[in-house]
C-alpha cells in the first residue's frame, strides 16, 4: 500500500495565524529577556532572585484564577460562533471576580502575617495585580479560534512599547523596581483592553452573566485547574524550594537558565495552538483516521522543531549565558543544559494537553498525570536541593517532565494511544520537515 505523502498547508489561515502567534510569542520574550538581562547587570542576584521568588508565587496563584479556560475557550469559540458574545462576556467576569477575590485574600492575609520580607512583600504586592490584568486574556483566545492573531500582535506591539520606555526609565534612571513590576501589569492590561475594544469594534457588546455557559464552562475546565495547579506547582515551586533550602543567589542562576529555555519553547506551542481549532474540528466532523492523520503531522512538525531548539540550547548554553549576563551567572551554564532538555519533554505534554487532550475529552487524565509528576518533584527537590543546590531542581525538573510526558499516559489504557501517537508522530519527523521545507520555498519563489 502506498504511503500517504506527508504534507502541511503553509497557505492555510491556521499556518499563517501561527506565523502571527509566533510573531506575538517572539515580542514577549524577546522584551522579557531583555528585562531579565538589563535587572540582572544592573542589580545584585538578589534584587533578580526576589523578583522571580515572588512572581513564582503569583504564577501558582494565577492558575485558580485562570479556571484552566484557554483551551476550553478555543473550542467553544469554534463550536458555538452565534454564542460568542455571552462566553466572553461570562468568562471574563468569572476570571476577573475570581482574580478580584484572591487579590483580596492575599492583602488580608498580609495584614496579620509577615511570612517573607518586607521589600518581598511589598514586590508581591504589586504583582498580583497581574491576575486581574490576565483576566482579559479570555478575549486572545476567541482571536486564536478565529484565526486573527495578527490583531493580538498588534496591540502587544502598541502596548509593549509604550510601557517599556517607561520601564527602561524607571531602571536606568529612576532605580525602581517598583515601578517596573507596576508597568509590567499596566502593559498586560493594555493588551487585554485594546483586544476586547477589538471585540467590540461595532459597540454591539452587551456585558451579561449567563449561569448556562459559565456552568458548562466549569464543568469542562476543573479538571485543568487541578491539571495546571499541579503544572505549575512542579515548575514554581522549585524557586521556592531553593530560596528555602539555599539562597536567593541560587534562585536568580536558576531563573536565568529558566527564562532563557523559555526563549524558545514557545515557538512550537505557537504552532500546535494555532492548529487546535483545525484539530477540534476534523475530530467532530471527519473520519477518525484524518483527525490522527493531522494530528500526527502537527506533532512531527512541532516535535522537530523541539529537538533542534533543545540542541542548539545545550551545546551553545556556555556562550549564551556569558554573553547575555555575563561570568557572575556561570553557575547557570550546567542548569541551562538539563533543563533544554527538560523542556523538550514539557512541549511534548503541552502539545498533547492543548490538542489530543481537549479533542478527546480527556481532561480528567491530565490532572492525574500532574499529580504524579508533582509527587516526583517534590520528593525529588526535598533530596537534592540541600545537596546540589539548582542541579538538584534542574534535575527534578528533568525527571518531573518525562513522567507527565511520556510514563504517566502508559498507566491508563485510555490514554495509551497517545503513546502510539507520539511514536508515529517521531517516526514522520524527517519526511515532516522535508516536506514543510520544500513547501515553503515554493511559495516563496511564487511570490
Amino acid at each position: 500500500m502506498k504511503r500517504k505523502k506527508i504534507s502541511m498547508p503553509v497557505n492555510s489561515r491556521y499556518f499563517n495565524n501561527s506565523i502571527w502567534l509566533l510573531m506575538y510569542r517572539l515580542i514577549t520574550a524577546f522584551m522579557h529577556l531583555l528585562f531579565n538581562v538589563v535587572i540582572a547587570r544592573l542589580y545584585h542576584g538578589e534584587v533578580f532572585g526576589t523578583i522571580n521568588y515572588t512572581l513564582s508565587i503569583v504564577s501558582i496563584l494565577g492558575v485558580f484564577t485562570a479556571l484552566g479556560l484557554e483551551s476550553i475557550l478555543i473550542d467553544e469559540f469554534s463550536k458555538n460562533q452565534k454564542e460568542k458574545e455571552t462566553i466572553l462576556t461570562t468568562s471574563l467576569m468569572l476570571r476577573a471576580g475570581v482574580s478580584l477575590i484572591t487579590i483580596l485574600l492575599v492583602f488580608v492575609f498580609f495584614a496579620f502575617c509577615a511570612p517573607i520580607d518586607s521589600f518581598s512583600e511589598h514586590i508581591l504586592k504589586i504583582q498580583v495585580w497581574m491576575l486581574f490584568a490576565q483576566s482579559f486574556e479570555v478575549v486572545n483566545s476567541w482571536l486564536i479560534s478565529e484565526s486573527k492573531s495578527k490583531v493580538n500582535v498588534r496591540n502587544t506591539a502598541v502596548s509593549q512599547f509604550i510601557c517599556s520606555i517607561f520601564q527602561i526609565l524607571a531602571l536606568v534612571f529612576w532605580n525602581s523596581i517598583e515601578w517596573y513590576v507596576a508597568l509590567t501589569v499596566v502593559q498586560t492590561l493594555g493588551i487585554g483592553i485594546l483586544n476586547l475594544l477589538y471585540f467590540n469594534k461595532n459597540k454591539t457588546l452587551k456585558y451579561k452573566w449567563d449561569f448556562a455557559a459559565a456552568k458548562n464552562l466549569l464543568n469542562r475546565s476543573y479538571h485543568l485547574i487541578l491539571t495546571n495547579f499541579t503544572i505549575v506547582l512542579y515548575t514554581q515551586l522549585d524557586k521556592i524550594m531553593i530560596e528555602g533550602f539555599t539562597s536567593r543567589v541560587e534562585v536568580a542562576n536558576y531563573s536565568v537558565a529558566v527564562s532563557l529555555c523559555n526563549i524558545w519553547g514557545f515557538i512550537p506551542l505557537a504552532f500546535a495552538n494555532s492548529y487546535a481549532p483545525k484539530i477540534f474540528i476534523l475530530k467532530k466532523e471527519k473520519p477518525r483516521q484524518e483527525y490522527e492523520s493531522a494530528l500526527i503531522r502537527l506533532w512531527s512538525m512541532v516535535f522537530g522543531m523541539s529537538i533542534m531548539f533543545a540542541g542548539i540550547m545545550f551545546v551553545f548554553s556556555q556562550l549564551i549565558v556569558l554573553m547575555l549576563y555575563g561570568s557572575e551567572y556561570e553557575k547557570a551554564i550546567p542548569l541551562l543544559r538539563i533543563l533544554s532538555i527538560s523542556n523538550f519533554f514539557a512541549v511534548l505534554g503541552s502539545v498533547r494537553g492543548s490538542t489530543w487532550i481537549i479533542a478527546e475529552n480527556k481532561q480528567k487524565y491530565s490532572k492525574y498525570y500532574c499529580v504524579f509528576g508533582t509527587v516526583l518533584n517534590i520528593l525529588l527537590n526535598y533530596l537534592l536541593i540541600p545537596h546540589i543546590g539548582g542541579t538538584g531542581a534542574a534535575i527534578a525538573t528533568l525527571s518531573t517532565e518525562i513522567m507527565v510526558a511520556v510514563i504517566a499516559p502508559l498507566f491508563f489504557s485510555e490514554t495509551r494511544k497517545f503513546v502510539v501517537l507520539l511514536l508515529k508522530s517521531f517516526h514522520n519527523i524527517p519526511g515532516m520537515t522535508r516536506e514543510l521545507f520544500l513547501q515553503v520555498t515554493r511559495r516563496i519563489k511564487h511570490e
